[in-house]
């Protein structure tokens, strides 16, 4: 049975590791010390705020839920572009960024948006789902396999292999 110390310790770690957003750096160094200015990457802290949300609804005297909101209020701010779309982390992807991998369809927690519209009693993150759906439906209805990454449009964007499908697309 998961208890509140260890949930602490969980997000002390993830605290410790935070870059100048308020989100946590993909990567740590080797001796799991500080953190090495990595930047963030959106799966980790959509994870993260879920995570909160819950810990708030089971010890909600222990301020779980005001770093729910922190958090998501940073994730919002550093990850959601300009189309509504969720980009690869805090300082890079999206629709504006000119890149051919403009996002990363296995980063996408669409399930978890619903859950944040209720916890804020907002409809803001609506629209990141249907722009997360809509990329997705795009992208797989162009492949028999998910391809690693998009492009603004839905195309295949680049991957680790010519055919688009690598160790990201497995998670999508």
């Amino acid at each position: 049975d998961p208890d509140s110390t260890s949930f602490a310790k969980l997000w002390a770690f993830y605290a410790l590791r935070m870059d100048s957003h308020g989100l946590m750096n993909w990567q740590g160094p080797n001796d799991c010390t500080g953190n090495n200015g990595q930047n963030a990457a959106t799966d980790g802290d959509l994870d993260a705020a879920i995570a909160l949300i819950r810990a708030h609804r089971r010890w909600p005297a222990e301020g779980w839920g005001a770093k729910a909101t922190t958090l998501l209020n940073n994730i919002y701010t550093n990850m959601v572009d300009g189309c509504s779309g969720l980009k690869n982390g805090d300082t890079w992807g999206g629709c504006s960024s000119g890149a051919t991998n403009a996002y990363n369809p296995s980063y996408f927690r669409t399930a978890y948006m619903a859950s944040f519209n209720c916890f804020e009693g907002s409809n803001r993150w609506t629209a990141v789902a249907n722009r997360s759906y809509s990329l997705m439906n795009t992208a797989y209805s162009s492949y028999a396999l998910p391809p690693d990454w998009v492009r603004n449009d839905g195309t295949w964007g680049q991957a680790t292999n010519s055919g688009g499908y690598g160790y990201d697309s497995c998670r999508s």
